[in-house]
């Protein structure tokens, strides 16, 4: 196998991939809804404690040095797009089912009875592209920047496509999972053509980037 490199996505690159997201009108707690998809590639369940979604935003969209009592960022806004949104640390009860009103979240979840979590409906997919993404669907590299971006990669060359089939493999889009390809798609789009080598930058020590990614994937 050929000797593998460490890269990370360029400052100036996640910049920009925020504003791309940014400009895009996405219902707030897609981020939420990001979060149970993690969680149920991960633990083979539907069902998913509410929690996992705190654990998502620590995990990718915490921002240590924030305003006091905000410790999270999204760019994901339903009235006023083209800024970064501070969230505050009470993500369980921004999450609670009190909270989740008709026309969001609430239509593509459900309330396990009995229990702090949530259940994937089984159409989640085409309710989150409805209700959450409004019928657009996100640039997936754009989107990764935003995520990982405290993350390195392990790739030899052709990176976007090592990041994509990090997303992918992340929130269950693949055949093993079961959600595939056209579910991707119903939910992101392609834009690699935005994405060249250049937009990433070697890590010469691995100690420079926060967390590694993996190794599976090399393209």
């Amino acid at each position: 196998m050929a000797e593998q490199n460490l890269f990370y996505i360029k400052s100036d690159v996640v910049k920009s991939s925020i504003s791309t997201i940014a400009a895009q009108i996405v219902h707030e707690h897609f981020a939420g809804y990001l979060g149970l998809l993690e969680a149920s590639k991960r633990t083979g369940s539907l069902d998913i404690a509410s929690a996992e979604i705190t654990t998502f935003h620590k995990m990718y969209m915490e921002s240590p040095g924030g305003q006091k009592g905000f410790p999270y960022i999204s760019p994901f806004r339903s009235k006023k797009p083209h800024a970064l949104r501070a969230i505050n640390q009470n993500l369980a009860g921004s999450y609670a089912p009190s909270s989740l009103r008709p026309g969001g979240l609430a239509e593509v979840i459900e309330v396990v009875p009995g229990k702090s979590a949530y259940r994937l409906k089984t159409d989640h997919v085409n309710l989150a592209r409805e209700y959450l993404l409004y019928d657009k669907p996100l640039p997936v590299l754009a989107l990764s920047a935003f995520l990982y971006r405290d993350y390195g990669f392990f790739a030899q060359d052709n990176i976007a496509s090592v990041v994509t089939e990090i997303f992918k493999d992340m929130f269950g889009f693949t055949t093993s999972s079961g959600l595939g390809e056209h579910n991707f798609n119903n939910l992101f789009f392609d834009d690699k053509s935005n994405f060249p080598d250049e937009n990433f930058e070697q890590v010469e020590q691995p100690w420079q980037t926060k967390t590694l990614l993996t190794k599976k994937f090399v393209v």
